[in-house]
């Protein structure tokens, strides 16, 4: 076949292709949004100051 045949029966059958490529996509995005997360990252900071020291004194930066 050359390209001038796949450009024929894309032509012919362009409708079929987008509506199949459109439900794959929405389904897709269907299971995606009912999965339940896997992964969850959290994050805790844990700041002290020594008791001789002032909060004035801390420097930023």
């Amino acid at each position: 076949m050359e390209l001038r045949d796949y450009l024929r029966i894309l032509h012919k059958h362009w409708i079929s292709i987008v509506a199949i490529t459109l439900i794959g996509v929405l389904a897709a995005a269907g299971l995606s949004m009912l999965s339940t997360p896997k992964y969850d990252a959290t994050t805790q900071i844990y700041v002290s100051v020594g008791a001789a020291a002032r909060l004035g004194d801390i420097r930023h930066g």
